[in-house]
């Protein structure tokens, strides 16, 4: 019984993140398109796996690389770029810059 409520409370997260995120590269009111939002929903999402080390050093990086490749389709520029610091940051392990990074990024991401 647990196991379907945890099926449809993902179904219904995925459809409304869908809903949220039209890939049509369409700009919204505020400026952003859909791969704005998907670029920080995963960011975040890496971020915190990073912050609690529930990735690994090879599946990070891989995910840095979709991340940034994900990016070169997001309409703020502000976000594009703040993805490649993060992910220089992360790639030559600089922690503090990783940070700043990680900082700019949410305060961008509050969508």
């Amino acid at each position: 019984m647990k196991t379907i409520f945890s099926g449809v409370a993902t179904v219904v997260a995925v459809l409304s993140l869908a809903g949220c995120a039209d890939l049509s590269g369409v700009v919204d009111d505020a400026g952003r398109n859909g791969y704005d939002k998907v670029t920080c929903a995963d960011f975040k999402s890496l971020a915190m796996d990073v912050q609690y080390a529930a990735v690994s050093e090879t599946q990070g990086k891989a995910r840095v690389r979709e991340l940034v490749e994900e990016s070169a389709k997001a309409s703020d520029e502000v976000i594009r770029r703040g993805i490649q610091d993060y992910a220089a940051a992360y790639t030559s392990r600089n922690k503090d810059r990783q940070a700043a990074a990680v900082s700019s990024l949410m305060r961008v991401c509050r969508f």
